[in-house]
């Protein structure tokens, strides 16, 4: 499981791959902090979970992409809220291989530049379900 503890700002439009520098757990050692990879090391069948959380400002929509070898497999769209953080998860069960490359990109339509504030509320977690070992 990966997060950021800084802040991440995401131009209006513009999709954006994330570096997530912190780790809450790396057990199978798919991740190095600073990265924007995982690595699967072994293949078998996955469980990817992408959270994450945006400032709050009620324009446009905030949106997160799960991508294998730069290739978008899973994505999630939300609509805005003036309110509160806007949050967006994206989840998806995957076959993969050693040495798929996974990562996540994200984009919004504020029309200004929008902050994923830095904490663990943001975060990718991989999970081996099944597969050599």
């Amino acid at each position: 499981r990966a997060f950021n503890n800084t802040a991440i700002d995401v131009a209006h439009a513009t999709s954006t791959v994330i570096s997530w520098d912190s780790e809450t757990y790396d057990l199978g050692g798919l991740h190095a902090a600073g990265s924007s990879n995982f690595v699967i090391v072994i293949g078998g069948l996955y469980l990817i979970h992408n959270h994450v959380e945006w400032a709050n400002n009620g324009v446009g929509y905030r949106r997160t992409n799960v991508r294998v070898a730069g290739v978008i497999r899973a994505f999630a769209t939300a609509l805005a809220s003036a309110d509160i953080n806007t949050t967006v998860d994206a989840m998806v069960i995957l076959q993969l291989v050693a040495g798929d490359i996974i990562q996540v990109s994200v984009s919004q339509t504020s029309g200004v530049t929008l902050s994923m504030p830095g904490s663990d509320n943001s975060y990718t977690e991989i999970t081996r379900l099944s597969g050599s070992s």
